[in-house]
């Protein structure tokens, strides 16, 4: 729903409409704040409902936020290394729209970075969306 309602404002917001109370820098702020959000959300998603990690538990717990079984436990910093890497596959998408960051790293470049994190993050993500 606030998709729609930006992606309106912005349409009349070059018409030069009286009763449009936005200005369009005004909705680059709005994006880049529903752009956090929604980013922040999904990492939250996929922490706590589709990984298992972040529960409530045992505070004696050596591992803080991650669940007493782990498949991987051996492995030193796997579970931590793909909270990190869902964190900027989750982030990065954004930078897409951004030409700052498109001028500076280049269009080819942060396409293909942006393409290989969110491979790797979905890869990250069925494995141990398969393990919990």
């Amino acid at each position: 729903l606030p998709v729609i309602f930006f992606s309106l404002c912005y349409a009349h917001s070059g018409l030069n409409t009286s009763w449009l109370v936005f200005r369009p820098e005004d909705f680059e702020a709005m994006w880049a704040m529903s752009a956090v959000i929604n980013s922040i959300f999904s990492f939250m998603w996929d922490m706590v409902m589709d990984w298992g990690l972040l529960q409530p538990g045992d505070k004696q717990q050596a591992s803080w936020g991650l669940r007493p079984v782990l498949l991987f436990r051996g492995v030193w910093g796997f579970y931590h290394i793909a909270i990190l890497c869902n964190l900027c596959g989750r982030t990065l998408w954004s930078l897409r729209w951004s030409p700052q960051a498109t001028m500076f790293l280049g269009t080819f470049f942060l396409g293909s970075f942006q393409q290989v994190a969110e491979v790797l993050r979905r890869l990250l993500w069925n494995v141990l969306r398969v393990e919990w």
